[in-house]
């Protein structure tokens, strides 16, 4: 038992003497060494993807210690290393690589310096996937509104996270029924069009109508209120609508009492017995009226006599002629006189004038029958012969 013992401390006393002699004969350990996890990490880096992670990292220094980064920006924008520097002794320290946001990939180098000495950690970390345009969705799918009026669409991308332009390119189907400037619609003319909203391929539709906008009316009126007929004969009344282009400003026609006066769809009245009829257009629920009254029957001329078919007259002198209407009832008993030449003879009332030699015809009408008066006037006789008439000299 004692030998044992004697020969342990023996040993123990050699190895204490070996390792001093060693120790004065070499270089002293590392400012830095890293164990476990650590070592490892040294020497295969951080690969990282865009979720990011945490890396804890065991390591003893000898002497004060800090990080740095080969990219500057690595510390502040996706790097953190938890303590970033301290005092020698055992170090435990936390490596965190925040989420990539990007579709890009990223790397850096991880240096921990210690004095002279620098362990460097190969740090890189791939991008997010690309996320695509799944849909856009319009605040309404069908819109229907009246000319002049506006509405405004509203789009939103799905997801609003997704990659390349969310920007909004709109269109019309119909620009003359409807327009669209950054989805406001803007209502032109009736009818319907789809109006698009695209987002790169992806694409949503609203149907649009354009209705008819009633304009109602507002007054009807006739260019006569009151007319006098005999049977038979006719008169056109004329009927203005209000406003212009309002529905339904087809005028209807009607008469109180179709035995005395009828009238046509287009206001055309015929009188058909004596008495009164009311006759009335209507359009669009308003309405005007026209008091019509049928007097005896319509007598037509039959001829006209005068009472000279002949004057002789002097110039300066004067004749009556009298005009006779056949029947005595002719409704048109309305005589019109006129002279063929009125420097020679005028009329007026069938006073017919003699003004200067020559011969002129006097013709009076009435309900499209005539009769006419041949008038030769002569000069008086009296030195006062009209100067402008020829003077034949016979020279023999």
């Amino acid at each position: 038992m004692i030998n044992r013992i004697t020969l342990f401390t023996v040993l123990a006393a050699a190895a204490l003497i070996m390792a001093g002699c060693e120790q004065g004969g070499k270089e002293q350990a590392p400012d830095l060494n890293f164990s476990g996890e650590g070592a490892s990490l040294l020497s295969s880096g951080i690969s990282a993807d865009a979720a990011g992670g945490d890396w804890n990292i065991a390591f003893t220094s000898a002497t004060d210690w800090s990080v740095s980064f080969s990219e500057t920006k690595a510390l502040s924008s996706w790097l953190v290393v938890t303590p970033p520097a301290g005092t020698g002794g055992q170090v435990d320290a936390v490596i965190t690589v925040l989420p990539n946001t990007t579709t890009g990939s990223r790397s850096a180098q991880l240096s921990f310096v210690s004095g002279t000495i620098t362990k460097t950690i190969s740090i890189s970390q791939g991008g997010r996937s690309t996320v695509a345009i799944k849909s856009v969705v319009l605040n309404e799918t069908s819109v229907d509104f009246y000319p002049g009026e506006t509405f405004q669409l509203v789009a939103s991308v799905l997801p609003s996270n997704a990659d390349g332009s969310l920007a909004v390119e709109w269109s019309s189907s119909n620009n003359g029924v409807v327009t669209v400037t950054d989805g406001l619609l803007t209502a032109v003319g009736e009818g319907s069009a789809t109006v698009t909203a695209a987002a790169g391929s992806v694409k949503a539709t609203c149907s649009v109508t354009v209705l008819h906008k009633a304009v109602p009316v507002t007054g009807v009126s006739l260019d006569r209120t009151e007319l006098t007929l005999e049977t038979g004969a006719t008169a056109q009344l004329t009927a203005t609508v209000t406003p212009a282009g309002a529905d339904d400003s087809t005028p209807v026609w009607t008469s109180s009492d179709p035995s005395v006066a009828t009238v046509s769809e287009t206001g055309l009245v015929t009188a058909k017995a004596v008495g009164t009829a009311t006759i009335t257009v209507t359009a669009g629920g308003k309405s005007a009226s026209c008091t019509v009254t049928v007097t005896t029957s319509y007598v037509a001329v039959e001829s006209i006599t005068l009472s000279a078919t002949a004057l002789d007259l002097k110039v300066g002198a004067e004749a009556q002629l009298t005009a006779t209407v056949n029947p005595s009832n002719a409704t048109e008993n309305t005589l019109v006189w006129e002279s063929s030449d009125p420097k020679v003879a005028s009329v007026s009332g069938g006073l017919v004038k003699a003004n200067a030699a020559g011969s002129a015809t006097i013709k009076v009408s009435a309900g499209g029958k005539s009769a006419t008066c041949t008038v030769t006037v002569s000069h008086n006789g009296n030195g006062g012969e009209n100067l402008d008439d020829s003077i034949s000299v016979n020279p023999w």
